[in-house]
């Protein structure tokens, strides 16, 4: 890992789709890679985006909406390295939820619980997180 101070990495499990949203410092610098690896991500007419909403953020590569890679907070062009920051979801799909625990209605009758429209969406931001109450964070 020679050029880097410090890595979070932040994935869901191999095939499991789930909303990432890092908080990060404004002015930390980071190398970043965000991204959905949903297998249907090209065919779907929704996708699961990957968003990185920081001041300083240099695109190196942005193939698609559900692809975000670059760093943020370089302090020179000889530079090499950062905090290398990872945030992957496996999937792109709606997710069976339960709000409250007793409304689980058992393993294996998912078509019964409620669903998320869409679950794997990708987030980087600064002061996202902080300025939320507990109840804004948790449903129910």
């Amino acid at each position: 890992m020679q050029g880097r101070f410090g890595q979070l990495n932040v994935e869901s499990r191999e095939g499991a789709a789930a909303n990432i949203t890092i908080d990060a410092p404004q002015d930390l610098w980071m190398t970043i890679r965000a991204r959905n690896d949903g297998e249907n991500q090209a065919s779907q007419g929704t996708h699961c985006k990957a968003r990185v909403e920081l001041d300083d953020f240099v695109v190196s590569e942005d193939p698609f909406p559900w692809h975000r890679s670059g760093e943020t907070n370089k302090p020179s062009l000889s530079a090499v390295g950062g905090y290398s920051t990872n945030a992957i979801s496996s999937d792109c799909s709606p997710v069976v939820y339960t709000a409250r625990p007793e409304d689980f209605v058992g393993a294996g009758n998912g078509h019964l619980q409620d669903r998320d429209p869409l679950r794997g969406e990708v987030r980087l931001c600064s002061g996202c997180i902080r300025a939320q109450s507990c109840d804004q964070l948790i449903d129910g």
